[in-house]
């Protein structure tokens, strides 16, 4: 009799154990819809063909830790719009690329309470969305959780910006400067473009694509000056960019610099 006892007390501790780990196992595995999903646009009025950078957040406001891989914010969500006259347009692709983050094996990532993942992009949204001019309501949904909603303006680019659009929008590719590698003298058309236009609102992303081109062909000392002008943009995806291609540039002069000594 002794012993059924010591074997039934024994029995209900270990029940309450695995009671607790289950619990405490229960509170790491919270629901992934318990998380928040906000964006922000980089402005609230935009002119015509104007880019839009996008900041994703994932934010864990609960007491409980979760588990969250990273998104591919751009492939994981999508978007619903509604124009001025109440009409709504569904938008399921947003990327260019269908590339997702490698999941590693293993412990399962877990997002901590008050930790955010953040992502700031620029969706591949067609211009012809916002071609009418007007205010818009913008919503993104991140598989099944819904971002609070964001409206914005389009309006006609006036002065330096409206030369800047006259002269890009004769091309294929328009803002998207693709038409540097379809024009004959592209490269010469981005220059002149930088040269005349680099203080619109378009201007700071061709910088940065004339650039990269002067990187690509080791005209190190052109790319870095057109590097230097945007490296404290008030859009951070840019600046950051900027800073980033310039410290490559820096590391690659001490390479050169080394190779040079005897």
């Amino acid at each position: 009799m002794k012993t059924i006892k010591t074997l039934t007390i024994a029995f209900v501790l270990v029940i309450i154990v695995v009671a607790k780990s289950f619990a405490q196992e229960s509170n790491d595995n919270s629901d992934f819809n318990q998380l928040s999903f906000e964006v922000e646009l980089n402005k609230t009025t935009y002119f015509s063909l104007e880019t839009m950078f996008v900041t994703f957040r994932l934010i864990n406001r609960t007491q409980n830790s979760v588990i969250a891989d990273r998104p591919s914010f751009l492939n994981d969500s999508t978007l619903k719009i509604i124009n001025f006259r109440g009409e709504t347009k569904e938008i399921t692709s947003m990327s260019l690329s269908s590339g997702r983050p490698q999941k590693l094996p293993g412990k399962k990532p877990m997002l901590q309470p008050s930790q955010t993942y953040e992502e700031i992009t620029v969706p591949s949204i067609t211009s012809e969305i916002f071609s009418d001019k007007g205010k818009y309501k913008l919503q993104f949904f991140l598989n099944g959780l819904a971002s609070n909603v964001i409206e914005i303006t389009i309006t006609d680019p006036t002065g330096l910006n409206k030369d800047a659009f006259d002269f890009f929008s004769q091309y294929q590719g328009r803002n998207s400067f693709e038409w540097i590698w379809t024009e004959k003298n592209g490269i010469v058309l981005l220059e002149e473009f930088v040269s005349k236009y680099g203080e619109s609102v378009y201007g700071e992303q061709a910088i940065y694509a004339l650039g990269n081109i002067y990187k690509a062909r080791d005209e190190i000392e052109k790319a870095q000056n057109e590097f230097e002008k945007i490296k404290t943009s008030d859009n951070k995806l840019i600046a950051n960019q900027a800073n980033k291609s310039l410290q490559d540039i820096k590391t690659r002069k001490m390479c050169l610099e080394k190779d040079k000594k005897p």
